[in-house]
């Protein structure tokens, strides 16, 4: 087993799956549209040099084609720095 660490400012997000819905054999646009733009996730790991007010297990939004996707254990990830995050969910408790 490895671990996967991040460096300076770059977070570490693990993708959530995308949901294709499918009527026999077409796509449905309105279920797909949405993976079109933007990506979503969880960081699950994060770099020295990054801010304290983004922590382990927030929720994050970035463009489809920001940072670097990649699988590893069968898991996809995104390896992105902190400039290219657009959006972070804060949830009420």
């Amino acid at each position: 087993m490895s671990t996967l660490r991040c460096l300076g400012d770059c977070y570490l997000i693990q993708a959530d799956p995308i949901e294709i819905s499918y009527k026999g054999s077409l796509v449905l646009p309105d279920a797909h549209s949405q993976w079109d733009t933007f990506r979503t996730g969880v960081i699950i790991a994060k770099g020295a040099a990054c801010r304290e007010d983004i922590q382990i297990g927030d929720r994050v939004t970035a463009l489809k084609y920001q940072g670097a996707k990649f699988t590893h254990e069968q898991k996809e990830y995104i390896s992105i720095r902190e400039a290219e995050l657009d959006l972070l969910w804060i949830s009420s408790k």
